[in-house]
């Protein structure tokens, strides 16, 4: 067992390797590098042997495929540093609401199972267009969401809360809910995370 795991984090470094060597300056090839340092080692190995039984990737399509051959935990991760990268740069588009979220995700870490955990999201409309948020949409029936039902004028702050029921939940969870509304981008995604026991 430990030669197989050293074989496959061998390979994981012969592939990060030969993707700076061959790719130096190809910023798809870039992104996946800073993709593969979130991972653990067990995640790290799990790709390379997907990576092993694929051929003729295109360069372009090489972070589409990594998305799409790693773990939900691995995925998460990837999705937190997106939002971070790419957050500062999002600039809203005519008509939209421009809002500032103080965070987009949030782990109640270990949780005992069959009780009620709460979390408020906070967020500010720094934008001059008045935010309407018109659904909410919880990837589980675990997850109850309450939101302003007015608009937002600029400059207004408010609060989306979460309900996170854990009863027959066991074991390590990531829920998403889907905030849509006027803003751009148009759906806004928040994460929590929990380890029932």
């Amino acid at each position: 067992m430990n030669i197989i795991k050293y074989l496959l984090l061998a390979s994981c470094t012969i592939f990060s390797i030969t993707l700076i060597n061959a790719q130096a300056d190809d910023s798809t090839s870039t992104a996946i590098l800073e993709i593969l340092e979130l991972l653990d080692e067990e995640e790290k190995a799990e790709i390379v042997m997907h990576a092993k039984s694929q051929r003729d990737i295109a360069p372009q399509d090489e972070l589409y495929w990594l998305l799409a051959n790693i773990n939900d935990s691995a995925k998460t991760r990837v999705l937190k540093y997106i939002q971070r990268k790419a957050g500062s740069r999002i600039k809203p588009k005519a008509g939209t609401a421009d809002i500032y979220w103080l965070e987009s995700s949030h782990d109640f870490g270990i949780i005992q199972e069959g009780k009620y955990f709460i979390h408020e999201f906070e967020f500010e409309n720094i934008g001059k267009v008045a935010y309407q948020i018109q659904s909410v949409e919880g990837s589980c029936g675990c997850t109850i969401a309450d939101y302003p039902k007015e608009a937002v004028p600029p400059g207004g702050k408010g609060i989306i809360t979460l309900q996170f029921y854990s009863k027959g939940k066991k074991g390590e969870h990531t829920e998403f809910v889907t905030i849509l509304g006027n803003s751009y981008p148009k759906n806004v995604s928040l994460i929590i995370e929990a380890q029932v026991r």
